[in-house]
């Protein structure tokens, strides 16, 4: 469309030089018709004894007149057709121009559309980045602790075998003081362990009470892994999500760029074609 404006501007240009030219030419030719009907004149005043002679001067100033007359009817019908076809190269240059305009328009908006469309994308991808950082770091956070309440778990399953193998009535009161001295550190959970230490149980009762602890505690070992195995997951999930994010907004960026240089080409060759014409 730019070189098209171009070459309509410049028969325009040309249109109307020719148009200048075929006005000068009217001109000339006025001025001559106009020499020409005083000649005319002064031979008929000049010349009036002389009819013979008078005749055929005036019938030769009157046949000049006629071709003048003739060539400046077409220099005016061809300055007029000219004029018409100056104005309609005009007019469509124009609606071609306003057409162009009205597309640039377009294309801004839908850059402008798109540079906040990139802007939300990327707030969002800073508040995943965000929630991400803060969810390692309570990760981090249960981990160690979890890793605490493991190694408790294990020192209470370690003992609680003890108890059963040995079913040792004796020693069962003292163990229970043990198991109430790891378990009192890192999780509220093992409470009701520690609280049965306050009395003493009969061998049959302590060898069923271990046997069912350790079974407690082997599940809830169990459900602390999964559960550490569920987080370490989800996290590992949304890194992978906030990298794909990373790279659409990348990708995007690289396409507003480009489409950013173009129409910045585009409106600075329009703004030269509109200071031209």
């Amino acid at each position: 469309s730019a070189e098209a404006l171009s070459a309509k501007d410049s028969q325009i240009a040309l249109l109307r030089v020719r148009l200048a030219e075929s006005d000068d030419l009217v001109k000339v030719k006025n001025s001559q018709c106009e020499q020409l009907q005083n000649q005319c004149a002064q031979i008929l005043q000049d010349h009036t004894d002389s009819s013979g002679v008078q005749s055929q001067a005036f019938d030769s100033v009157q046949l000049h007149v006629a071709q003048l007359e003739h060539e400046l009817q077409q220099c005016t019908n061809e300055n007029e057709r000219l004029v018409d076809e100056k104005n309609s190269f005009e007019k469509r240059s124009n609606d071609e121009r306003q057409q162009l305009l009205e597309q640039l328009k377009l294309a801004e908006k839908r850059l402008h559309d798109e540079r906040s469309q990139i802007h939300e994308h990327q707030q969002k991808t800073k508040h995943s980045k965000n929630l991400i950082h803060q969810m390692e770091q309570d990760m981090n956070e249960y981990k160690a602790k979890a890793q605490r309440i493991l190694q408790t778990k294990d020192k209470l399953i370690t003992k609680l075998k003890e108890m059963v193998q040995h079913k040792n009535n004796s020693s069962f009161s003292g163990d229970q003081h043990e198991i109430e001295l790891l378990s009192t550190n890192d999780d509220s959970s093992l409470h009701d362990v520690s609280l049965v230490g306050n009395a003493p149980l009969p061998s049959s009762s302590s060898s069923n009470w271990g046997s069912v602890q350790y079974e407690e505690i082997k599940v809830e070992n169990e459900l602390f892994k999964q559960e550490l195995q569920a987080r370490e997951l989800t996290i590992h999930t949304l890194r992978s999500e906030l990298q794909e994010s990373e790279l659409l907004v990348q990708r995007a960026e690289e396409q507003l760029h480009e489409q950013t240089s173009q129409l910045n080409e585009q409106l600075k060759d329009e703004h030269s074609r509109l200071t031209l014409a």
